[in-house]
């Protein structure tokens, strides 16, 4: 196996130099460094992590644990994130988690396999009144920093926030104002499920529209239960002007319960979803929908937890707010 040794002899330079060469130290010039780096190339060199863990005290691994690891939101997230980490010598560890025991559980394994920083989300409320601050109040005592995103309320950790009330308002005073449509209901699981449907309902009651706000109730917020959800409401003779959807895997399957009772989008029920998934701008019409480019919260996200990794960052816990975008589309009625 080839050693710092190897590559020294070759480059003619000591092993120190070619260690921090490696490590990309500031101190070695940028030719020095492609030298070393060209001969660690050449002889096939590769790090060994378990030695450099066991020498630094750190196992060069992160943990994730999310909700809706499905959703094609998150699917994108987990990919930047883990392109992020590779690119600064981290090995990224997913777990989901739908209830709080679960994330409880995910969390307790990941500071077991001895992660140096942790990532939490979907997360919302006090943060220090649920069932797992015990543990995350463990890792920030042995050191291991977590980031956290959605809308957790905390001065402990980082997070990263997005207005999901502002925008899902947004989405709705859209429909109301562009489209003079009145009749709006909000597909979901629960009114008050998330910040989400606290948006639809600001913007109805701003409009004096009390009358038509109301929920299509869902036992989830995947396509297939989106589907059912939309139908069974459907069968009881009601049809809103417009939806607003949780998600955008609401919408698609709201979308196709429109068509399976032959009703057209957008000409008789508009939809909006919430996410902007790529799929949203390929399907036929086009979807509707706003967030924030999940890129953009992996790399601020990141870039948070690699600031207490590195200690370049030893401050209070730090809150950035991310700007979201609109993608009015077809299925709205825009073109």
């Amino acid at each position: 196996m080839t050693t710092l040794k190897d590559i020294a002899e070759l480059t003619g330079v000591s092993v120190n130099t070619v260690s921090r060469a490696l490590k990309d130290m500031p101190d070695i010039g940028a030719k020095t460094k492609e030298r070393v780096r060209r001969a660690a190339d050449t002889l096939g060199y590769t790090p060994n992590v378990l030695a450099r863990g066991l020498a630094t005290r750190r196992s060069f691994t992160l943990g994730l644990v999310a909700t809706e690891l499905a959703n094609p939101v998150r699917s994108a997230f987990i990919e930047a994130l883990r392109r992020l980490s590779l690119d600064k010598g981290y090995q990224l560890l997913v777990g989901g988690f739908e209830t709080d025991g679960e994330a409880e559980g995910q969390l307790r394994q990941m500071l077991a396999r001895g992660v140096d920083g942790l990532i939490l989300g979907n997360v919302g409320g006090i943060l220090s009144e649920k069932p797992y601050w015990s543990v995350l109040e463990a890792a920030l005592r042995s050191g291991t920093p977590t980031v956290v995103f959605h809308n957790a309320q905390t001065q402990l950790l980082d997070g990263v926030f997005i207005d999901y009330p502002r925008l899902a308002e947004e989405l709705t005073r859209h429909l109301l104002e562009k489209h003079r449509l009145q009749d709006i209901r909000f597909a979901a699981t629960r009114l008050d499920y998330d910040d989400r449907g606290a948006g639809y309902r600001s913007a109805m009651r701003d409009a004096s529209l009390e009358r038509h706000m109301n929920l299509i109730p869902l036992t989830d917020c995947h396509m297939a239960t989106a589907r059912a959800g939309m139908r069974a409401f459907l069968a009881g003779g009601q049809r809103p002007e417009a939806v607003v959807c949780h998600n955008d895997l609401v919408a698609i399957g709201v979308m196709a319960a429109l068509r399976d009772h032959g009703l057209r989008v957008p000409e008789d029920v508009a939809v909006a979803g919430v996410d902007n998934i790529e799929l949203a701008d390929y399907l036929h019409p086009s979807l509707t929908s706003a967030g924030a480019a999940p890129e953009t919260v992996a790399e601020t996200l990141f870039n948070l937890l690699l600031s207490r990794l590195d200690g370049s960052y030893t401050g209070p816990g730090r809150r950035v707010e991310l700007p979201f975008k609109t993608f009015f589309r077809g299925s709205c009625g825009c073109r």
